[in-house]
Formats: structure tokens, sequence, C-alpha cells
């Protein structure tokens, strides 16, 4: 009788432990999910544990400047090659202007053999681009002109709510 208690506790163990060392193939949720980021996946899960993957972000108006300063400094391309939609004027590192050459510089990149990684900061309801990244001067509760901020608890109803002024901005502005 105990030796089949303490068999339960050492087996156990053992099979969590050899377990742990195999990939688990997991199915993305998406049933559409192209080849490309099945692949993908599958590399996040057979080095899971076992390596880290490095990234750098880029600001869209610089294209790869931060990327050639890692390489520069650390001696080692990093894998993850990273920018932003853009939000801001002309001239600013982080301009909305600068998407048709972001868009070059990720397929130069994802032929250099990078993983892309594209974010948008979005603009909010209340704006058109250009904003800002955070308020520059006090302005009025009702007009968020930055990505960063919090629409008041009416705003952010009507955005939600049909027939009125914010809900009918064209959905592409949210998409």
């Amino acid at each position: 009788m105990k030796f089949k208690t303490l068999s339960k506790y050492i087996l156990i163990p053992v099979l969590i432990v050899s377990m742990g060392s195999e990939v688990l193939a997991i199915d993305p949720v998406n049933p559409k999910t192209t080849p490309e980021a099945k692949a993908l996946l599958e590399l996040h899960y057979r080095i899971s544990g076992k390596y880290t993957m490095t990234g750098q972000h880029n600001y869209p108006n610089t294209k790869d400047r931060n990327t050639r300063f890692a390489v520069k400094y650390i001696g080692k391309t990093p894998a993850i090659w990273s920018t932003d939609m853009g939000f801001a004027k002309d001239g600013d590192t982080d301009s909305y202007l600068a998407r048709p050459d972001i868009v070059k510089e990720a397929i130069r990149q994802h032929q250099k053999g990078s993983i892309i990684t594209i974010c948008w900061h979005a603009v909010p309801p209340t704006a058109d681009e250009p904003v800002t990244f955070q308020p520059r001067r006090k302005i009025p509760p009702d007009s968020l002109a930055s990505v960063q901020g919090q629409l008041p608890d009416q705003q952010f109803k009507d955005v939600l709510n049909p027939g009125t002024k914010l809900y009918n901005i064209p959905r592409h502005c949210f998409a």
C-alpha cells in the first residue's frame, strides 16, 4: 500500500518534467491563419525556454536607424524590427506621412530575415491627423488631440451608440 502511494508522487513529477521539454502543437485561434503566421507561431513554441529574441523599435520617420545603432553597439542584428504607423505632423519622427516608406522598410527588413511588428497609436475619434503623442497644452476635455489620454465617459458612450456624431465617424478610422 505504501509503495502504491509513493509511486504516485514519483510518477507524476517525472511525467511533468518529461512533458516540459516537448513542443506542444497548439493550433492558432483563427482558422484562416496563413502558413507564414503558423510557421512563426511554431518558431515561438520551438524556442520557448531555450532562447530569447530581441527586437528594436524604430520611429516611423527614421526607417531602421535604431536597429543600425543596436547592430553597431551590440554586434548582432535584433531578430525583431518594429515601428509605428505614425500619427504626427510632417518632419516629426512619428509622422504619419512616412507610411509609404514604413511599408517599403518593413518589406526590406522581412527580406533580410527580420520578424516584423508594426504598432498603431490610433488617433482618437475627437481629432484628425496629425496629432501629438502627449498633450502639449491645456486642451478642452471634449477635444482629445493626442494619442495618449482618455475620452470622457459620454464621448466613449457616443462612439458605441448609433446616431451620435462620434459613432458616425467612418469605421476605417478604427480599423
